[in-house]
């Protein structure tokens, strides 16, 4: 079963009554799931904030990385749960990469490629994701040449 953790955020109320507030959020994440999620699916966690996209410390947003950094640590069977298989170890690194590029959160991105949460896993598909998100990150905050000696050892 595929796991997924949400997250909406509006900055003001004025975006809340524009028509791009918590409630289209909402309609647009149910959308994606009912048309182009894996089925079965299963949403394990909803965090919604209202606060400013220019402000990196947000309560929810930090909630929903916790919570994905959670999944991958679970306790898992080694013959069932893991990188070649469907689980939270599986699922959970893969939102967990997926809110540290959706959220441009680049700096958290680097600093958690080598950590237990990210590191290189030996699975070629997993493993190409990561370096492909560290390089993308690298490159947004000026570090061309990390950028490039991510791409070399590709």
């Amino acid at each position: 079963m595929r796991c997924y953790v949400t997250y909406s955020r509006i900055s003001t109320k004025e975006q809340q009554r524009s028509g791009l507030g918590l409630d289209a959020q909402t309609r647009d994440i149910q959308l994606f799931l009912e048309n182009y999620a894996d089925t079965p699916y299963e949403v394990v966690g909803e965090f919604v904030e209202t606060h400013s996209g220019s402000d990196n410390d947000r309560p929810e947003l930090t909630a929903a990385i916790d919570l994905a950094k959670n999944m991958i640590e679970l306790p898992r069977h080694p013959e069932y749960n893991h990188i070649e298989e469907s689980g939270s170890y599986k699922y959970g690194r893969q939102r967990l990469l997926d809110v540290l590029q959706t959220f441009e959160l680049h700096e958290d991105l680097i600093r958690l490629a080598d950590s237990s949460w990210l590191q290189h896993t030996g699975n070629e598909t997993a493993d190409l994701a990561v370096d492909r998100a560290l390089a993308a990150a690298c490159v947004s905050t000026g570090r061309v040449a990390d950028a490039q000696s991510v791409r070399e050892n590709l």
